[in-house]
């Protein structure tokens, strides 16, 4: 599930895993300047819990302002907050699809055919 523009969670089955986006210079780079980047994603870190997961997020975010500036750490907060935001409306729609899916799956287990 990916948060925000760098920021990914997903799950091993036994553990929530936090990831952030990450870019590499290939071999052709290296002859080309301006030639190709790979992204991927590094692991960030192993949480027995998604909130436990956020809230290594928060932290990782907030330590990447540097601390240089209250304004520039309570913007980032501000982008945090959107972020997850926008994150609990897609949940929220995951779970109406999910209602729905079951509510009508009920009404068909109900007719006969």
């Amino acid at each position: 599930m990916l948060i925000g523009n760098i920021w990914k969670v997903d799950s091993d089955g036994l553990n929530v895993i936090l990831r952030r986006k990450s870019t590499r210079k290939t071999d052709n780079a290296v002859v080309n300047p301006g030639g190709e980047s790979e992204v991927g994603w590094t692991i960030e870190g192993y949480y027995s819990s998604f909130p436990n997961a956020l809230k290594s997020m928060v932290d990782h975010r907030i330590k990447d302002t540097h601390l240089v500036d209250l304004r520039v750490i309570t913007a980032e907060i501000r982008v945090i907050k959107e972020d997850i935001e926008a994150l609990s409306g897609r949940l929220e729609e995951v779970g109406r699809t999910d209602k729905h899916q079951k509510l009508t799956q009920d009404a068909c287990d109900g007719v006969e055919g």
